[in-house]
């Protein structure tokens, strides 16, 4: 028998795409017929649809079927975004578009696997024009080697143009584990092998990677940094490390040593970092670990042998539950705990912190969501959050609500109800809402792609003022969940909806052109019913807006221009690398220019300006600043310890200043260069209680010492409030100051009591109110007045008034309007006067205008691009008459490419002394400096006469000599000190100063007109003393210099005394003293009479009597009062002790003053809460502040008479709140960016100053 078979059909994949096709052989072997497998891309993923309506798609390419890769693989190969809106189109791209290529794939045979492919290219391509190719990145990876494959060896990113932008490169070895040698020698390719080949089926190696060398390109050019992975150990850990940043004079290595034990062996036990070059030891750092691998003590070493340590301990889950920190010590030697308990249920979440302090807080979560659902802090105040069953806050509630069982913040999400409804009848410990129902769905596969995907989060903030209505926030993102719009309430005359988030993006998301906010007028009058317009986005044309900020980018997403609404020029900045530097040129528009050095660490290395000025930086192995050096080669060095702490800082002006710290890292001691000369030798000392400050000690004016006291206990003898962990008691040379707080630790009332040398001490109690968006809501001043500011719909300020008992006071500001940009258009006081603004393109000030009862003044504003003022103007101004107000103001400014001012000039006209002629002014002001910024020359003429017209020009000039001057400054850096070893000449510090007369001077250096001063600094660069020369016959050198003002300053540079005749008679003083509180704000100042504002001694009076005006807080100014006779048996509440001056304020604006009006205003009363041992204190710095005054008199040679001081000695008075009302007056400040005007309660213009 015998049989014959023959194959005719065949399963076999003959094109090479992955599946098997159909094969049919024809007769007597003629021909095959391929059918060809039909499934090519399919159950591929094609598209993403998200809940959120944007959708991704995705496409694929067939690549292999080579020798390397027999079997071809479907791949990833573009992706198109949208983001599902298109409303929005005019401001940018719905769409994005990467491609992906895949090159060299590779299939071993050995280990019959597939290790991947060696280059990727990841393209980024305008979605619009897809041939069009913006910028590529390419990842080449290793896939010849098992151990390897996967690894990155080497990243591009080029340009569309294929310009190289950055190129990273990694090598890497086989090392064996059991002797681990690395060659850093090895290519990218030819990767270093530690065991021989024909032994690598037998060992154990490990892959490593032993050196990286990121490089960015700029022009063709590439900055390398190299790091080196020197060695490893035994378990694949990192034991040398090398930074080579800018090369090998700036590298610095680090050694890690890790743990031997077998639970924690990957675990690094110590730190240490060391210059490459000489090994010195920069920063080392400790680890212990616990027996189960956890950490139980860091350990760092400050130098000097001394280290700071902080220490773990953990609960049976694993989490740390108490934190000892074991060099932060109280007196007593104790150290600073923190102690932590967590859930009961499972042991994941934070629920009570307490510490060494005694403080003690809270906080309950959601186990679901790990939210956080209520706090209580130290002080016993909580917030309430609630959430809804998908995890999102619908409600917080803050501490001052929450006691009124009310709400703060509510946020509405698409599709829910109004929270109040969600919420229902909950009660107030119910913190999840489970009744969610609004949903997001993805369409359909197959359905059209959205184009309309917004989604909103309606915000709701109580409004405090009004309970009938609330501050809204609509946050509208699109289908990618990217913000695109969000609409707040806002109010400009009318209720409206202040619209924000019109940027124009390009292809890449980055911002092309900024427009300033819409406006949405259609605002809802049930604020519960809102309408589908209301919550959508509210689109607009680019063409509505006034221009935008135009930018534009370089291949880096780096603004390469920026074009500001109006200008004609731009900002340009260019890129590039010079000697080694990574350069940023700024050229504004202007043609100023900034070029900035930064070295491949990111650190700045030199500026220069406008290709004159140069300043380098100098840095360590680590990034520490070492040295800054100026245009004129004038040096700053620091020096740091082991922790990075500053011990050392040597300025060519301050001289030398050191420090020193606890092991914590807080100062300890401070000297500055006057404390280290050897007649002044001391220290600034600074004392804690664990961490917190408590003392600042002074080695020469120990009356400066302050003291800080903090809040301990939840209830106080004295009735602080909130006050755990706050300072509660401020002592210092002014007096004492007691601190009581709010709920959100804001301060609520402030206790001043200032201490007058040869007075008593004065007393004050300034309260405030805050709502829970910290808008001031009421103050009491230290008189009992009640200032109310009060706000409008949209939360902005919209009026103040105020209350005194017994007096009919105006408002003080009426109302302002807002323009729809949210600044201020119009404000109208209370005394009937009323200030418009005006804005530019770029919303600068454009117009000015005050208008005061009959009489108003309207001025225009100039700018160049860079928004300096160049011209200020009085517009349509009145024709003044003898007697009228009136008349034309103008200023011009000029600036050097520094934006210093060089030249100004002006000019006025006002009534004159005869009918009809009219008063001109004018002025012009020219300045010079030199490289460092300094004053080199100042000038100023002026000069006035009469005019016939208001547009006439001067006929006959009449200098001004008094405010003309003609003055050079001279011999900078011509000191000679020298401190600690350390020279320095005090480069800003001009020791001569010259006045020529300015109208008449031909130049004759013999003028006797001509005045020349010397100053003398001390070693901190403070100004000690000012000379004159004087012409005497009777000298041998024909002159005298006569000191015409000393100074004297304390240990923190603040100006202690002033003496302004220091050649008078030692009875005859002109000397001024200052007081200074903890925070260096000058709060008493001393003075002779009429002579405060003098500079000449020539000009004052010789009166002993001392004038005393002190400041307790910014809204209060006064002045002493002589006390009288006998003032420990006389004085009583009937006496007045002061005349004070109350102040109030937009922000920081002042916008009025109004001259006192209580009696008793100073006087201790027995309401204010004060221990006896506070006023034996105050007693105490009463005297203390005679003891002070007499010894800054003696320093000059002076003596002072200083009556006896009244002192309390426990005794407190009952006070009367009764004011009188014919003490009441008040102004008004119209201020512009010249002067300010002051109008009288009954609108009427007064003064200029």
């Amino acid at each position: 028998n015998g049989s014959i078979s023959e194959q005719r059909v065949a399963f076999n994949d003959i094109n090479g795409d992955g599946y098997p096709d159909l094969l049919i052989k024809g007769h007597n072997n003629a021909s095959v017929k391929a059918h060809l497998n039909k499934i090519d891309k399919s159950h591929l993923l094609r598209k993403i649809n998200t809940p959120l309506g944007s959708g991704f798609e995705i496409d694929y390419e067939r690549v292999g079927n080579t020798y390397n890769q027999p079997q071809s693989k479907w791949v990833f190969s573009s992706l198109r975004t949208h983001d599902g809106f298109i409303a929005d189109n005019d401001y940018g791209y719905d769409e994005t578009l990467t491609t992906i290529i895949y090159e060299k794939g590779y299939h071993d045979r050995r280990e019959r696997d597939f290790y991947g492919f060696e280059k990727v290219r990841i393209e980024q391509r305008f979605p619009d024009n897809e041939a069009l190719l913006y910028r590529y990145t390419v990842s080449e990876y290793h896939n010849k080697n098992y151990y390897l494959k996967g690894a990155v060896k080497k990243t591009t990113v080029y340009t569309g143009d294929e310009v190289v932008l950055n190129m990273s490169r990694s090598f890497y070895n086989l090392l064996d584990p059991e002797s681990p040698t690395v060659n850093t020698n090895t290519n990218l390719d030819n990767v270093y092998l530690q065991v021989s080949e024909d032994k690598l089926d037998d060992s154990r190696i490990f892959p490593a990677i032993v050196k990286t060398i990121n490089t960015i390109y700029e022009g063709g050019q590439g900055l390398d940094l190299v790091q080196e992975f020197k060695a490893y150990n035994s378990n694949g850990n990192i034991t040398n490390y090398i930074n080579y940043g800018e090369g090998y004079q700036d590298a610095y290595k680090t050694i890690i040593s890790y743990g031997t034990s077998l639970t924690y062996r990957a675990h690094p036990t110590t730190i240490e970092v060391y210059k490459n070059i000489g090994n010195q030891l920069l920063r080392k750092r400790e680890a212990n670990y616990t027996s189960l691998g956890q950490l139980q003590m860091i350990t760092t070493h400050l130098g000097n042998n001394e280290t700071n340590r902080i220490s773990y301990e953990y609960d049976s889950y694993g989490n740390v539950n108490k934190i000892n920190q074991l060099d932060n010590l109280n007196t007593a030697g104790a150290h600073f705990t923190q102690n932590i308990v967590y859930d009961s249920s499972i042991h994941t979440f934070p629920i009570s912190f307490s510490d060494s302090f005694t403080q003690q807080s809270s906080a309950n979560y959601n186990y679901l969501f790990g939210t956080p659902v209520f706090i209580t802090d130290t002080n016993g105040n909580s917030i309430r959050t609630r959430i809804d069953n998908r995890g999102r806050v619908i409600e917080v509630t803050g501490p001052y609500e929450l006691e009124n069982n009310g709400w703060t913040i509510r946020k509405q999400y698409k599709d829910e109800g109004h929270v109040h409804q969600q919420i229902g009848t909950a009660g107030a410990n119910v913190y999840l809402i489970s009744n969610a129902k609004g949903k997001f769905k993805a369409v359909n596969p197959g359905a059209s792609q959205p184009i309309n995907a917004q989604h909103y989060a309606l915000t709701r903030h109580i409004d405090p003022s009004n309970n009938n209505n609330e501050l809204l926030t609509l946050s509208i993102v699109d289908g990618n969940g990217q913000a695109i719009q969000l609409k707040k309430t806002h109010f400009s005359n009318s209720m409206k909806w202040m619209v924000n988030g019109y940027e124009e993006k390009d292809a890449f998301g980055r911002v092309v052109k900024s427009y300033l906010p819409a406006v949405q007028p259609s605002y809802p009058q049930n604020l519960y019913t809102l309408s589908s317009a209301h919550l959508s986005y509210f689109a607009q044309s680019p063409n509505s807006f006034p221009d935008p900020v135009e930018m534009q980018y370089d291949h880096r997403n780096r603004k390469i221009s920026i074009q500001q609404p109006g200008e004609n020029n731009h900002t340009s900045i260019e890129y590039d690398i010079y000697n080694g530097m990574f350069t940023t040129l700024v050229t504004n528009e202007l043609g100023q220019t900034q070029e900035s050095f930064t070295d491949l660490r990111g650190r700045n290395r030199k500026t220069i300006q406008n290709d004159e000025i140069t300043t380098e930086f100098y840095y360590n192995t680590i990034n520490e600043l070492i040295k800054v050096k100026n245009t004129k080669g004038y040096e700053t060095f620091y020096e740091y310890d082991l922790a990075g702490r500053r011990l050392t800082e040597k300025h060519p002006d301050r001289g030398v200043t050191k420090f020193s710290y606890n092991k914590i890292g807080l100062p300890l001691e401070k000297q500055t260069s006057n404390l280290l000369q050897p007649e002044q030798t001391g220290v600034i000392e600074y004392k804690y209680h664990f961490h917190r400050l408590v003392e600042i000690n002074y080695p020469h004016y120990p009356q400066n010492n302050v003291k800080y006291t903090y809040g301990i206990n939840l209830v106080s003898s004295e009735g602080a409030s909130n006050h755990i962990g706050r300072m509660i008691l401020q002592e210092d040379a002014t007096g004492i100051q007691k601190f009581k707080y709010g709920k959100l630790g804001e301060v609520i009332e402030n206790l001043r009591s200032i201490a007058v040398a040869g007075k008593k001490s004065y007393w004050f109690k300034t309260q405030w109110e805050y709502d829970s968006w910290n808008r001031i809501q009421e103050i009491t001043y230290p008189d009992g007045e009640i200032v109310n500011y009060h706000y409008n719909l949209a939360g902005q300020l919209h009026g103040l008034a105020r209350q005194i008992n017994g007096i009919n006071t105006p408002d003080i500001i009426k109302n302002i309007e807002y323009t729809n940009y949210g600044e201020r258009a119009i404000v109208n006081y209370g005394n009937g006067t009323k200030t418009l603004y005006d804005y530019d393109l770029r919303r600068r000030m454009n117009n000015l205008e005050h208008q005061f009862t009959s009489f108003d003044i309207e001025k225009g504003y100039t700018y160049d691009a860079l928004s300096n003022i160049t011209s200020i103007s009085t517009i349509n101004a009145t024709n003044p008459t003898l007697g009228k107000l009136g008349g034309t103001i103008n200023h011009s400014y000029n600036y050097d490419n520094y934006n210093r001012l060089v030249v100004a000039s002006g000019n006025y006209v006002g009534p004159g002394d005869t009918t009809p002629d009219l008063l001109r002014h004018e002025y012009s002001l020219e300045m010079e400096y030199n490289e460092s910024h300094s004053i080199i020359s100042k000038k100023q003429y002026h000069v006035m006469g009469s005019i016939p017209s208001i547009t006439g020009m001067i006929s006959n000039p009449i200098p001004m000599l008094k405010t003309s001057y003609d003055l050079t400054y001279d011999d900078y850096a011509t000191g000679g000190n020298v401190i600690d070893g350390f020279g320095y000449a005090q480069p800003h510090a001009p020791r001569t100063i010259m006045e020529y007369p300015n109208h008449d001077y031909d130049d004759d250096p013999t003028d006797l007109r001509i005045k020349h001063h010397s100053i003398i600094y001390d070693a901190n660069g403070n100004m000690l003393e000012t000379k004159q020369r004087i012409a005497d016959p009777n000298q041998p050198v024909g002159f005298e210099d006569k000191t015409i003002r000393k100074n004297l300053w304390d240990e923190e540079d603040r100006l202690r005394a002033v003496d302004l005749n220091p050649e008078a008679d030692e009875d005859k003083p002109e000397v001024a003293v200052y007081t200074y509180d903890a925070n260096g704000e000058r709060s008493i100042k001393y003075t002779p009479g009429r002579v405060d504002s003098r500079y000449s001694a020539k000009e004052t009076g010789h009166g002993k009597k001392l004038e005393n005006i002190f400041y307790p807080s910014p809204l209060i100014t006064v002045r002493a009062l002589p006390l009288p006779e006998n003032p420990q048996v006389n004085l009583s509440i009937g006496n007045t002790l002061v005349k004070y001056t109350k102040h109030y304020y937009i922000g920081t604006e002042r916008i009025n003053s109004a001259l006192g009006t209580y009696k008793n205003l100073g006087i201790l009363c027995n309401t204010m809460g004060v221990s006896p041992q506070q006023i034996a204190l105050m007693d105490q710095k009463v005297m203390d502040a005679s003891e002070a005054l007499i010894e800054n008199y003696q320093k000059f040679d002076k003596i002072t008479e200083i009556g006896p001081a009244f002192l309390y000695r426990d005794k407190t008075f009952e006070c009367r709140p009764a004011h009188d009302p014919k003490l009441y007056d008040s102004y008004w400040y119209h201020p512009d960016h010249t002067s300010t005007a002051l109008s009288t309660g009954f609108g009427k213009f007064k003064l200029y100053y």
